[in-house]
């Protein structure tokens, strides 16, 4: 079986990645009457008919039956069909197969891969060898449900690589890596057995440790504040983690919070967040910390805003978005009161405690200048 690739699988390190083989030597070879467009708003390939074009592409020849369910796997969850078709390779013609495009789906403009590499090549990679890990039976709707959040999840280890490496008060970066990787598992969120192995502060080595990580996404939060009026908003949902752990009362008050998706800023998630959450449109967006929530066993990363806003005068509303089931109760609260609700344990949250007492410091200067 051959197949003709006329997109993102031309990059032969995703190939190797997606096929689970490594080696790969495609020959260039079009296919007629056919063009490769951007898709409309967006940076994937769209493959369109049109009389006397030619869409250049790469044929991959002799593929097994393993290999093109990898293929399968990676297309059909978007809604790419494989057909039959005939291309060119130097003087041959040769049968293959292509992966159309979803019906009705809109392209604009020529695709480049030059252009997708330098815009989402590193993130497509990363999702990709956490899509390897699935097992290869896994239902095709399963990964589209997925890929949000491996998606999200490239794009946290991406930001994680820039993140700062003060040291005045602890240690230099010394040798810390994952030997292997034992199992992995869940759906909406991962989570995974791991061998670890460090440098111990005496400069050993620690040994193989096993341990265990909840791989989640890195997540933006904004506390809603009027300096005018000096009111905050918190949200009430209730809360698996309270629930699992037995606490009587699961509901929580937070700030406004969500996940960063993949390709998008911190900033632009809370934006975002704002709006679907709260219906608020923010006036600046102050940046207080950043912090990993529980850095013993999960990757999440929270970074944390003060978002300047006009807020209502209410005492509560309803917010979220439906079609994420999304059951909100928004609570406008002076800011004293709030504070209060610290000390008395209503407010269980670290980051909402820890995002109040910031503004408690800030607070002055930002009635000052309201």
């Amino acid at each position: 079986m051959n197949f003709f690739l006329y997109g993102t699988l031309k990059d032969p390190e995703l190939l190797a990645i997606v096929s689970g083989e490594a080696g790969f030597d495609p020959c260039v070879a079009t296919l007629c009457d056919h063009e490769v467009n951007c898709e409309k708003d967006g940076i994937l390939p769209v493959l369109v008919r049109r009389d006397g074009a030619i869409a250049h592409g790469l044929l991959l020849c002799d593929v097994t039956d393993a290999v093109a369910a990898r293929l399968d796997a990676y297309e059909a969850p978007f809604g790419y069909v494989r057909r039959s078709v005939q291309v060119r390779a130097g003087d041959r013609i040769i049968d293959a197969e292509v992966y159309d495009p979803p019906v009705g789906i809109q392209s604009q403009g020529a695709w480049s891969l030059e252009e997708w590499s330098a815009k989402d090549r590193d993130i497509t990679l990363l999702t990709a060898k956490e899509f390897a890990m699935f097992p290869p039976d896994t239902p095709h709707e399963e990964i589209a449900r997925q890929w949000g959040m491996m998606r999200g999840r490239a794009s946290a280890t991406l930001r994680a690589r820039s993140l700062p490496i003060t040291h005045s008060l602890r240690s230099p970066p010394r040798r810390a890596r994952f030997v292997r990787e034992v199992s992995r598992a869940g759906g909406f969120f991962r989570f995974a057995q791991k061998v670890v192995e460090y440098e111990t502060f005496a400069g050993k080595s620690s040994g193989e440790l096993p341990r265990e990580v909840f791989l989640g996404p890195d997540a933006a939060l904004v506390l809603a504040y009027d300096p005018k009026s000096d009111n905050v908003l918190l949200v009430e949902q209730v809360r698996m983690g309270p629930l699992a752990h037995g606490n009587p009362n699961p509901w929580c008050l937070e700030p406004i919070a969500g996940m960063v998706d993949g390709g998008e800023t911190p900033e632009q998630a809370a934006h975002r967040e704002g709006m679907e959450e709260a219906g608020l449109t923010f006036d600046t967006l102050i940046p207080m910390f950043s912090q990993y929530a529980s850095p013993g066993n999960a990757t999440d990363y929270f970074y944390c805003f003060l978002g300047i806003t006009e807020l209502p005068e209410v005492h509560s509303y309803a917010g979220g978005l439906e079609e994420e089931a999304e059951d909100l109760k928004l609570h406008i609260v002076p800011f004293d009161d709030a504070l209060g609700l610290i000390e008395t344990g209503e407010i269980n949250v670290g980051p909402a405690i820890a995002m109040l007492l910031w503004l408690d410091r800030k607070r002055p200067e930002l009635r000052a200048s309201a």
